[in-house]
């Protein structure tokens, strides 16, 4: 631990992977200090780094080196070469390490993508904000890319992808030329501290959008791509599906997750209908027209449905989704009662968001990232813990 933490880079294999990952943020290069492998006055900034950034748990076993191989086959490990076969990151890692070795240059990437019209319509993480199908498979590639990136806000300008933000309705697409020009001078001078020349800027924007930046980011001495420029609608959506790895569909992990959500979706079904003590009247009314409209096109279709018995809330539930169910416990009138339990709205919401964002990539065979695979397993752990201790 002490070798990993506060050594050099002869005697971690860690640090020299963390490296060449931040090699652009920490100016690590890997150098020979009289044959001892050393990273020189930047170890002292990686181990900062560290510090700041890492958390670290143990347990004690007779055989760590079964719990090693176990780990291989049924967690994502991206940062273990050795013994570790099945590592998508694996080549590219390998790679960084051989140039970062040789003194190679890593150029650093950095992707901006624009903002959509259509978004949630509450306050939440920007990444998960908007919600059309062009935005949703831009973050899903940009996010594969494994590299930093932002979005482009007609109002908020340069936009982190974990930065909480309100909905708001503003394009760039209906403002003029010279609020065009003051936006893009705003977004140049927050983008400063994450390019420098030599960075490679993708932009996954519309003219209006990049008009401005793209001659003042090569000015900077930064090189531009634009992949998708000239692209209709449907032929970006067509390139921005094909940037993407096969649907990990069967995943056995995935399978996993998505039945423990399904469990969570049941224990959600079963806290609400007891809480209201089986009242559907008691939810929201626009969530009571849903259910009315998905039980009576069941009804059309299967004359064997009996009706008296979602007159209960128990089963008249069923024809709630699972965002549903979140906004019935997180709704003005309702969260009161459910308080007690789940304590905290905010806390509430963003990891029922985690978890709903890991069950869409599975049920729709999209690409689940690590990022939403991470997230979506810290929101299952979350609603596993509160639900057990609800009950």
């Amino acid at each position: 631990m002490r070798a990993h933490f506060q050594g050099i880079a002869e005697s971690s294999t860690l640090r020299q992977t963390l490296s060449c990952l931040l090699a652009v943020e920490l100016g690590t290069q890997l150098r020979d200090d009289s044959k001892t492998k050393t990273f020189g006055e930047q170890e002292r900034d990686l181990s900062e780094w560290m510090a700041r950034n890492s958390k670290v748990a143990w347990v004690a076993i007779s055989k760590p080196s079964l719990v090693e191989d176990y780990l291989f086959k049924t967690v994502n490990l991206p940062l273990n070469l050795a013994g570790n076969p099945d590592n998508r990151f694996g080549p590219r890692l390998s790679e960084l390490r051989k140039k970062n070795a040789q003194g190679g240059s890593l150029r650093k990437r950095l992707f901006l993508v624009s903002c959509v019209s259509d978004k949630h319509d509450r306050p939440m993480r920007s990444r998960i904000l908007y919600r059309s199908a062009w935005f949703q498979k831009a973050r899903e590639y940009v996010e594969s890319q494994r590299s930093p990136w932002f979005i482009l806000s007609a109002k908020y300008g340069l936009v982190a992808p974990d930065q909480v933000i309100e909905p708001y309705n503003d394009t760039l697409n209906t403002k003029g030329i010279e609020e065009r020009r003051e936006w893009s001078n705003k977004v140049i001078k927050e983008l400063r501290p994450h390019c420098s020349p030599g960075t490679s800027v993708v932009i996954l924007a519309g003219k209006k959008y990049r008009e401005f930046l793209l001659p003042a980011l090569q000015e900077r001495g930064c090189r531009v791509e634009v992949p998708m420029k000239g692209l209709r609608i449907g032929e970006q959506l067509e390139w921005l599906t094909r940037q993407q790895p096969s649907p990990r569909a069967t995943d056995p992990i995935l399978r996993v997750l998505d039945t423990r959500i399904e469990g969570i979706e049941l224990q959600l079904r079963s806290l609400i209908s007891s809480t209201l003590n089986d009242d559907p009247d008691r939810l929201p009314s626009h969530i009571i027209q849903k259910m009315n409209e998905r039980l009576n096109s069941s009804v059309t279709k299967s004359v064997a449905i009996d009706l008296e018995k979602y007159k209960l809330l128990r089963h008249k539930i069923e024809f709630c989704d699972l965002r549903e169910l979140a906004d019935s416990i997180a709704s003005k009138s309702l969260w009161p009662q459910f308080q007690p339990r789940f304590v905290n709205k905010e806390t509430f919401l963003r990891k029922f968001d985690q978890m709903a964002e890991l069950r869409n990539g599975i049920r729709h065979s999209r690409t689940v990232t690590d990022i939403i695979r991470m997230e979506g397993q810290a929101g299952i752990l979350w609603f596993e813990h509160v639900l057990a201790r609800a009950e």
